[in-house]
């Protein structure tokens, strides 16, 4: 055995064994208590627990006064015809801008715990989703198409709309309509030329409803407000006996979890621990000589 391998095998040796994980999945879609590591990273607990589906709420009443407090601003448009339309290039980056009443901010790229979308003055314009810390907005805006709301939902925020097609959520894309996070209808009964987008970061629109089909209603003009709970640097983050840093924290996690280093104070050696440690230290100088 050569020394190298020596001090492998040894420091494998001092490493606690890792937890498992189980989870439950209660009736209202909350996860129970998980906790263990995966490398550097940790399985979160509760809140924090990947879940496959995105859950809308629809009751916008049951957000409570704490959870408005800790909802940051990602994404506001105010222009129907400003820039940020489907082909707008920012949305694949996390630069952030603000123009003529349109912003996009930092927490754009952080991964939400929870996302609040609202069409500002839209019948029933609130759509609620809750990620769980595994994606961003700009990941929802960026990625595969996600279904969220139901077909009365959406024509209610969009007041003109065709009867068929009913793409809806985010990144509905036919073939001459696209939108981030929006509502698409036909008045034939495919998706092949749709006559109308509505929501956020559409072809036609960069917030609002826009139809060609429908002279007497042809447009609904409303701004976009999105926010979001960006997964923080919390206690139930780091692993049983250690603390959360008490300064140089991220302001927020990037990654789908925040990673040991960057939340936790390391959790110090105990004596026995300490003592094991000089033992094998002294082997391997040994090993070596």
């Amino acid at each position: 055995m050569t020394w190298r391998t020596a001090a492998i095998v040894m420091m494998a040796a001092l490493q606690p064994a890792s937890s498992g994980s189980s989870a439950v999945i209660q009736a209202d879609g909350s996860v129970g208590d998980v906790s263990a590591r995966a490398g550097k990273h940790l399985v979160r607990s509760g809140k924090h627990l990947p879940q496959a589906e995105l859950i809308e709420e629809v009751a916008a009443s049951n957000t409570s006064q704490d959870e408005t407090s800790s909802f940051k601003l990602a994404l506001y448009v105010k222009q129907m015809q400003g820039p940020l339309k489907y082909a707008w290039a920012g949305w694949d980056s996390c630069e952030e801008y603000d123009s003529g009443g349109d912003q996009k901010t930092k927490f754009y790229c952080a991964k939400a715990k929870s996302v609040k979308i609202t069409f500002v003055g839209a019948s029933r314009g609130v759509f609620k989703l809750k990620p769980n810390g595994e994606k961003s907005l700009q990941d929802l805006f960026t990625g595969a198409h996600q279904v969220l709301g139901d077909v009365n939902h959406w024509r209610s925020v969009a007041h003109c709309f065709a009867p068929h097609c009913n793409l809806m959520g985010f990144q509905s894309r036919a073939t001459s309509r696209k939108c981030r996070f929006g509502l698409i209808t036909n008045n034939e009964n495919d998706c092949n030329t749709p006559d109308h987008n509505a929501g956020v970061g559409c072809t036609t629109i960069a917030t609002g409803s826009h139809a060609t089909c429908c002279a007497s209603c042809a447009k609904k003009e409303f701004d976009t407000k999105i926010e979001v709970e960006p997964l923080i640097c919390e206690e139930d983050v780091c692993p049983k006996e250690e603390k959360v840093l008490k300064k140089e924290l991220p302001d927020f996690c990037e990654g789908s979890e925040c990673t040991v280093d960057e939340c936790c104070d390391p959790k110090p050696k105990s004596a026995s621990q300490m003592s094991h440690f000089a033992v094998s230290m002294l082997l391997l100088s040994g090993l070596m000589l």
